[in-house]
């Protein structure tokens, strides 16, 4: 039985009586999890108690970098490439940091990991950026910490770097191996941990309510930041016409617990299949508000808006973004878009094409799963575009290929 909340024991983004996302976990969790398998009240609230916790080792790391320099930030930059054992004479805050990054739980098995980034390769990449800046950027913009957050940041200033900086994420996330030890995914998640913990250490000095947001970048918000960069993706993908085997599921669920892991959740708040992930993520939505700050999900939403993933330079990027436009629209449905403020209004012609998604999708997880060759040629094809297309074509763009989360390592946070 769903019950009320104790209002003075919350900070004001959460609902009293947690109705209003109803409708969206039924469009985000089509699996039932409203019904029988909704978690109870105190797995809800005790997921939610982690509004109030911060990074404590990944803070105490900013910290440091900010007072001592420029040899902080090296040694940091030494110790996530090569380990700490490379590093001379280390701060007791850069070992605690590379302790807990380096440590694998014991029930996290990397092979399922790495299945599932296989997985989230197995989908095309428009489909994926359109779920991706669907559930990662516009629905994300109406959660009141993330939004006040990006609005007290630099990160608005520059809408199509953040953009850029995500794709590149995404890019590295993606690679062969990745988030294995020296992968390029595993180093830019540890820079990533560093960089909110900067944000963090800089827009807590302002003007941040804690009654109504709770901490800032709090693990709350970086649990689901985790579940919509990945196992969310691939939910939002299924509903384009891909399909995913309950396994397969389950194994999705693994990789956005051990990446919520590196980001800094606790172990003991981390799901281990997919039933987890589903209860995470009703948790997650149950009580939160919509209208806690209209003023910064609009500043966000507004500016996503009106910034583009420029990544060819030309009308390709026109075309990719309406259809990106389109998918997200239909992905989230008109009632969440309309509850959100995100006018996407996709051009007429990118509707018409994705009239012709779903079959066509369907098609290509029947064959795939029937033939062989063909699974490996569309393999091949995505793991071009990701491991060689995107890197490369960034790259023209920034100028930077491998040092685009230097802002998070690389000055401090003052």
């Amino acid at each position: 039985m769903q019950e009320d909340l104790k209002a003075d024991s919350w900070p004001r983004r959460f609902s009293v009586s947690g109705s209003a996302w109803a409708q969206t976990m039924s469009h985000l969790l089509p699996r039932g999890v409203l019904s029988e398998s909704a978690p109870s009240n105190a797995y809800c609230e005790r997921m939610m108690s982690l509004v109030w916790e911060a990074d404590d080792v990944g803070d105490a790391l900013a910290n440091t970098l900010a007072r001592d320099g420029k040899k902080a930030r090296d040694d940091l930059d030494t110790a996530i490439e090569r380990g700490i054992e490379s590093v001379s004479e280390p701060s007791d805050e850069l070992r605690a940091f590379l302790a807990r990054i380096d440590h694998v739980p014991d029930w996290i098995d990397l092979e399922r990991v790495q299945s599932g980034l296989r997985l989230m390769k197995r989908i095309d990449p428009v489909t994926f950026w359109g779920a991706a800046k669907g559930i990662g950027f516009y629905l994300a913009a109406v959660l009141p910490n993330t939004a006040r957050a990006l609005s007290m940041h630099a990160s608005l200033d520059n809408a199509e770097r953040r953009l850029v900086e995500t794709a590149k994420y995404f890019a590295d996330m993606l690679q062969e191996k990745s988030l294995s030890r020296d992968s390029k995914g595993f180093k830019a998640t540890a820079k990533v941990r560093v960089l909110h913990s900067h944000v963090r250490h800089y827009i807590g000095r302002g003007e941040w309510d804690e009654g109504l947001y709770g901490k800032p970048i709090c693990l709350f918000d970086i649990y689901l930041a985790s579940l919509t960069a990945t196992y969310l993706i691939a939910l939002l993908a299924e509903k384009e016409g891909y399909r995913f085997q309950q396994q397969e599921k389950d194994d999705l669920a693994v990789l956005a617990a051990y990446h919520a892991y590196l980001m800094g959740v606790p172990e003991a708040y981390l799901w281990r299949d997919a039933s987890g992930a589903d209860q995470a993520v009703y948790a997650y939505f149950r009580y939160s508000r919509t209208d806690a700050d209209l003023v910064s999900r609009d500043q966000v939403i507004d500016s996503i808006l009106n910034a583009p993933l420029p990544i060819f330079g030309n009308a390709v990027d026109q075309a990719s973004e309406q259809i990106c436009l389109a998918i997200t629209e239909r992905l989230l449905g008109q009632s969440i878009c309309a509850g959100i403020g995100a006018k996407l209004k996709p051009k007429g012609y990118a509707k018409g094409l994705l009239t012709l998604a779903r079959p066509i999708h369907r098609v290509e997880v029947y064959l795939r799963r029937l033939f062989r060759p063909i699974d490996r040629a569309y393999t091949s094809l995505y793991n071009i575009f990701w491991e060689q297309t995107v890197p490369t074509q960034l790259e023209k763009l920034t100028g930077q290929r491998d040092k685009l989360y230097a802002r998070g390592t690389g000055k401090s946070a003052t």
